[in-house]
């Protein structure tokens, strides 16, 4: 908008003094000129192997977690499927997330549902009414928390529950901490966070989790693959996205199976194990995709 209003003001006093063509002449070279910077900057809008190796992962996944059985989904699906779809879609990946919602629609109560139903409302009980554990204590439900920043706009965002994902909650890098981010995140969204006390938080859980990632990330589990996926994707959704982040984003795109699954097969291990870990690759990936100046046109999600 700077830049804009710059190149406006000078050329009308280009207009002045020499006449309107000439300004516009010029308007369009320096707008030429700054397309060129920022192509030098970002690259050119055309394929990469980044972007087509996203693009191809996002492809396969689809019709894998559609072909999922009913019988074995979560709630979580819905929640996971229903964001992924803001900013990619496919019919494979409307047919995932409806079969999704159907299991969901079974748990009509829980506050969650407010990610797809906006007209959904949680009494504060519901929401900010658990008991926020002191250090040392047992963690509670990453759920509890992600509900109260969900809600937080009408039941409210506690000082406890601040001080609580800034410490107790956190856990190395592993998988509450990714929660305290995701949750700082909605809450900041919500307004119930201040722009520095949003900055201070999520700077701090930001370093935990790139602590914790590598680019040549050697798996030996389903689950090591899906907190793998997990931190970076909240380190997309906040906005993360300097290096390495990229260098993640290919190395997760290169850990899917030849179905369209992210996962290592190991007796007896939660068959929705490997369907949790692929729909958090897809998020991830979609969120990268979507998002990022190696962007693809994949489709809109549904607003």
């Amino acid at each position: 908008m700077k830049f804009a209003g710059l190149v406006r003001r000078g050329t009308d006093r280009i207009a002045t003094r020499a006449g309107p063509a000439l300004a516009v002449l010029i308007a369009l070279g320096l707008t030429t000129a700054a397309r060129d910077r920022t192509w030098a900057t970002y690259g050119p809008p055309h394929p990469s192997p980044e972007r087509s190796a996203v693009k191809e992962a996002l492809d396969r996944a689809g019709p894998w977690l559609a072909a999922f059985p009913a019988e074995d989904l979560r709630f979580d699906a819905a929640v996971g499927l229903w964001h992924i779809r803001q900013h990619v879609d496919s019919e494979a990946l409307r047919s995932a997330w409806e079969r999704a919602r159907e299991i969901a629609d079974r748990d009509d109560d829980n506050p969650l549902r407010s990610f797809w139903d906006r007209s959904m409302t949680a009494p504060a009980e519901a929401t900010a009414g658990w008991e926020v554990p002191n250090e040392g204590a047992r963690r509670v439900n990453t759920n509890r928390v992600i509900s109260e920043a969900l809600h937080c706009a009408g039941n409210g965002w506690r000082p406890e529950t601040t001080r609580y994902v800034a410490g107790p909650m956190r856990d190395d890098g592993g998988f509450h901490t990714t929660h305290a981010l995701w949750a700082v995140h909605i809450a900041r969204r919500n307004g119930c966070l201040s722009a520095a006390e949003y900055r201070s938080l999520a700077a701090t859980l930001q370093r935990e989790l790139r602590g914790h990632q590598s680019g040549d990330f050697r798996p030996g589990s389903t689950r090591e693959i899906d907190l793998y996926g997990e931190r970076l994707l909240m380190l997309l959704l906040t906005e993360d996205r300097g290096p390495p982040v990229p260098d993640w984003v290919v190395r997760l795109a290169g850990l899917q199976n030849d179905d369209g699954s992210w996962g290592i097969e190991a007796a007896g291990e939660d068959h929705y194990a490997r369907y949790h870990a692929t729909m958090v690759a897809a998020w991830a990936l979609a969120v990268w995709s979507r998002d990022s100046t190696c962007a693809y046109s994949g489709g809109t999600g549904p607003q």
